[in-house]
């Protein structure tokens, strides 16, 4: 079915579900729910960071140092609603994110032995 984009309704998204998955990533969901009178609400749910963890560690251990990379190498994964909350706390200052980053603290949050 094709839609207006100026004319578009929150409906469109549901298409009679009245729960949809909006985001996902490792850990973490967020759903939207179609409250029936044209408003949404928003559902969020944390499995707690092992599932990201473990699959950041499976990634640094597949990591090759000495293998050519291009200009794009992932370096960490960190869950959307973190990186919002870094970037809140670090109020744009990006050296603020990267020493977040490079902290030992923060580490099952990388995906290579680099650093930034």
């Amino acid at each position: 079915m094709d839609f207006d984009l100026n004319n578009l309704k929150l409906h469109h998204y549901f298409g009679g579900d009245r729960k949809v998955l909006f985001h996902s990533e490792p850990g973490y969901r967020c759903y939207l729910i179609d409250l029936g009178n044209g408003e949404a609400l928003v559902e969020e749910e944390w499995d707690g960071l092992e599932e990201l963890f473990e699959s950041n560690s499976s990634m640094r251990n597949s990591f090759s140092n000495t293998s050519r990379h291009g200009d794009m190498v992932q370096i960490a994964s960190v869950p959307l609603w973190l990186q919002r909350k870094w970037e809140e706390d670090c109020r744009g200052d990006p050296e603020c994110i990267r020493r977040k980053l490079n902290d030992p603290d923060y580490a099952k949050f990388r995906t290579n032995g680099w650093s930034i």
